[in-house]
């Protein structure tokens, strides 16, 4: 079992500043233990957008192998 969660990460860049977006790290059960195994930096800077795409991970139970796959074909739809 899977469990997907975002996080939020406060970045930096000359042309932006400083700016907050959201993340999203993959968590794998192991008895009654979850390790994380997978994390994607940087998704969106729009925190329902986040959330929409976790909600979608944890539903399908999409392995984490395919996150960058599920996320890209996600954002560009």
């Amino acid at each position: 079992m899977y469990r997907y969660q975002m996080t939020t990460e406060k970045l930096s860049s000359a042309e932006l500043g400083e700016y907050f977006t959201f993340s999203i790290s993959a968590y794998k059960q192991a008895s009654n233990d979850w390790s994380q195994v997978a994390f994607l930096p940087d998704v969106s800077l729009s925190f329902d957008v986040t959330q929409r795409i976790v909600r979608l991970l944890n539903a399908g139970q999409i392995d984490p192998p395919y996150l960058l796959s599920f996320v890209s074909t996600f954002l560009d739809s």
